[in-house]
This record gives structure tokens, C-alpha cells and sequence, in this order.
């Protein structure tokens, strides 16, 4: 007996269906990609921006610390040094009794007058000498300090400055001096 009621055969869909079935799985497929691509992309991109924030904060805070040990190397002996090796050993402790050769303010990798870390290259300069001298190291009226990235625009943009006076300066993109907006 054939039965009035036939269902129809779904197991296979015709070549047109299958077609368009095909082409709405390849444009969520590239859908998907593109998504992924562009939060790629831009998480790399932020990424890039967080690191070169966190490099120049580092930087800000090595020349935070050597402004201190300046500061303290100055009250003691009533001038700054000739280089920043004579600030070295701080590691060691106890600066009140160091000699103004070796006054134990800084960590050695930092006493040091140009250097790298954290994506930029900081270089001390001491300013003119003075009559004065502390044992056998002459003194200096001033001293001027600068943080540069070591590739702008890719370690970090901030370049800056700081001097006898304490303050941070700082321009985007180009050297730092004494005449750029001051860092709080």
C-alpha cells in the first residue's frame, strides 16, 4: 500500500541549497578571521603603547633616583661630583661614612655617566668646576642629566632633562631641556 503522505527527503540537500549553504560558511569564516585579525592587531598595538608607557616611567624613576643621590651628594660636600662613578656602591650601605670618591648613593649599574636600561640611554654631564674640592674629587656647581629612548617613536616617545634645580623635563619625539614643560 503507498501511503498518501510521502515526507520529503531532507537528507540531501539540492546543489543550490549546498551552494548557498557553502558561501554563508565561508563569509562567517571570513568574518571570524577579520575579527581576529583586527584584535590582533590592535591588542599589539596596545601592547606596544603599555610598554613604552612602563619605559618611560622607568626612566622617569632612574632619573628620580640619581636626582636624590645628587641632591644628598651635594648637602654632604656642598657640590657635585665629576662623574656619576663616584656615587657608586650604594649597594653597600652605609653612605655617612664613604668617601666622596666612592659615596655609596647609588647601585653601581647606575652610577655610571652614560648607560642604557629600559629602553633608553641616560648620560650625566657635570657643569663647571668650582675652587672647591672634597678629598681628592673637584667639585661642581652644577651637573645636567638626560634620558633619551633608544628608538623614538618605537622604546619610548618622552625625552628628558633634568639638572642641579631637581625638576623633570620633558618633550615628545625631540631632546629635552631646561625650557620644556616640567613632569610632576
Amino acid at each position: 500500500m503507498i501511503s498518501r503522505f510521502q515526507p520529503a527527503d531532507r537528507s540531501r540537500p539540492t546543489a543550490e541549497q549546498a551552494g548557498k549553504a557553502s558561501l554563508w560558511v565561508a563569509a562567517g569564516a571570513l568574518v571570524v578571521a577579520l575579527l581576529l585579525l583586527w584584535a590582533l592587531v590592535y591588542g599589539a598595538r596596545e601592547m606596544k603603547e603599555s610598554w613604552k608607557k612602563k619605559n618611560e616611567l622607568r626612566a622617569r624613576e632612574t632619573l628620580a633616583a640619581i636626582d636624590r643621590a645628587l641632591a644628598r651628594y651635594h648637602r654632604t660636600y656642598e657640590g657635585y661630583p665629576d662623574s656619576l662613578q663616584r656615587l657608586r656602591g650604594g649597594e653597600e650601605g652605609r653612605p655617612e661614612v664613604a668617601p666622596p670618591e666612592r659615596a655609596r648613593l647609588l647601585a653601581s649599574e647606575l652610577a655610571q655617566d652614560d648607560f642604557e636600561s629600559s629602553g633608553y640611554r641616560f648620560r650625566f654631564q657635570a657643569g663647571p668646576g668650582q675652587q672647591r674640592w672634597a678629598a681628592t674629587v673637584q667639585l661642581h656647581s652644577s651637573y645636567r642629566l638626560t634620558a633619551e629612548p633608544l628608538k623614538p617613536g618605537g622604546s619610548a616617545d618622552a625625552f628628558y632633562y633634568t639638572d642641579e634645580k631637581g625638576e623633570l623635563h620633558a618633550r615628545q619625539g625631540e631632546k629635552a631641556g631646561p625650557d620644556d614643560p616640567v613632569v610632576e
